[in-house]
């Protein structure tokens, strides 16, 4: 076996490849390719490869069995290559959809975080009237260890309890105004998604109308170009003399 020079590493780094793992791996296979001589027949010219033919050590030819190790090793070449190429792709697409996954999270997060300050905000005014409630309860009971001031007392829970109602009911229609803002949220959620969907049948009717018109193209082209044939000859395989009355262009 001759000795040549190693391949030309020139170009991007990503594409210099080392072959010495490789030619453990195919040396089965560069034996049976060394007792079939027959698949790759010698034709007496050196193996060329790179932008320089003269890259052997001497000018002889090669072997059928150096030919096809370099074949072999070239197509591995060329499958490692495309791999990369898949891996890289594969990996690109799950960055964006991980990139959308965080967009997606963060949304969530400010929505959470809004629901959160809103129920600390109901707690609180829930806490507000558990104490004011327990407030009156006290007072009731020291209006009764007190008949004498009973009156003035019973009405002070009057008043206190009318300010309890009013701010209660302000309560419940600040939560009333809560409830709205989230319904109206909802009915424009819902109403996004109807559009969603509204503008995914759209786009699969257009798409239904390029295949038929391009199947109608297709007709149209086949049939003109049967016309254009069939006006050609006449019944017999003779040429007609005579203008034929329309042409491809009308149609």
């Amino acid at each position: 076996m001759q000795t040549h020079q190693p391949l030309p590493t020139g170009g991007q780094p990503e594409r210099r490849w080392s072959f010495q793992p490789l030619l453990s791996q195919h040396s089965s296979r560069t034996s049976s390719l060394a007792e079939t001589p027959e698949r790759v027949p010698s034709t007496g010219v050196p193996i060329a490869y790179g932008q320089d033919a003269g890259q052997w050590s001497d000018s002889s030819p090669r072997s059928s069995q150096d030919s096809s190790d370099y074949e072999e090793l070239s197509a591995t070449r060329d499958d490692l290559s495309a791999r990369a190429e898949e891996v890289i792709y594969h990996y690109r697409r799950i960055a964006d959809e991980h990139i959308a996954l965080i967009e997606k999270k963060k949304e969530l997060d400010e929505r959470e975080t809004k629901l959160n300050w809103e129920r600390a905000f109901l707690t609180q005014r829930e806490e507000d009237v558990t104490f004011r409630e327990q407030n009156l309860i006290a007072e009731w009971k020291k209006l009764h260890a007190a008949p004498r001031l009973l009156l003035a007392r019973e009405l002070s829970i009057c008043d206190a309890t009318t300010h309890l109602l009013n701010k209660e009911r302000d309560q419940i229609e600040r939560e009333n105004t809560i409830v709205e803002r989230e319904q109206e949220i909802y009915e424009r959620e819902k109403d996004m998604f109807e559009r969603e969907k509204d503008m995914s049948e759209r786009e699969k009717d257009m798409s239904e109308r390029e295949e038929k018109i391009s199947e109608r193209q297709r007709e149209v082209v086949n049939g003109g170009r049967a016309i254009q044939r069939s006006s050609s000859y006449n019944s017999i395989g003779r040429t007609i003399s005579e203008p034929t009355p329309f042409e491809l262009g009308d149609y």
